[in-house]
């Protein structure tokens, strides 16, 4: 006999959003939908991380309003689409966006990102790594 799955929660059911919240961490939730766009009340979110679960749709604009957000950690999603530009000229210091269904071309921004730590794996990017990126490169091989 067949027991019948619950339907997986979405952040918006699951919990209150706390204005004064500087680390959000809902993964492996089996969230699905959208991301909430009542995040963008998050003024001093530090962290985000929602990852491994199965949000879909596209990238939500509410992940750059966030004036604190250092860390953003949208891996293992159902996300499709582009990733807007201004994602790369944020001041994170850590961006992931890995295994999802991203697609579209690096922006020439893409280098002016100031993050120690970016991951695009297992998404459909598309074209040159700008030379932005290989200026900043080159103290590491020189060392």
């Amino acid at each position: 006999m067949l027991k019948s799955i619950p339907s997986p929660p979405s952040p918006s059911t699951s919990s209150r959003l706390n204005r004064s919240a500087s680390h959000l961490c809902e993964r492996f939730n089996r969230f699905c939908g959208n991301v909430p766009k009542k995040f963008k009340n998050l003024k001093i979110l530090f962290e985000l991380d929602i990852s491994n679960n199965r949000f879909t749709d596209k990238f939500r604009c509410v992940v750059l309003q966030l004036p604190q957000l250092k860390f953003l950690d949208m891996r293992f999603n159902e996300f499709e689409g582009g990733v807007p530009r201004e994602l790369f000229d944020k001041d994170l210091d850590a961006i992931f966006i890995n295994h999802n269904s991203f697609v579209f071309d690096l922006p020439d921004n893409f280098g002016n990102s100031p993050v120690s730590m970016i991951v695009l794996a297992n998404n459909k990017f598309h074209g040159c790594v700008p030379a932005g990126i290989l200026l900043k490169l080159v103290p590491i091989w020189s060392n």
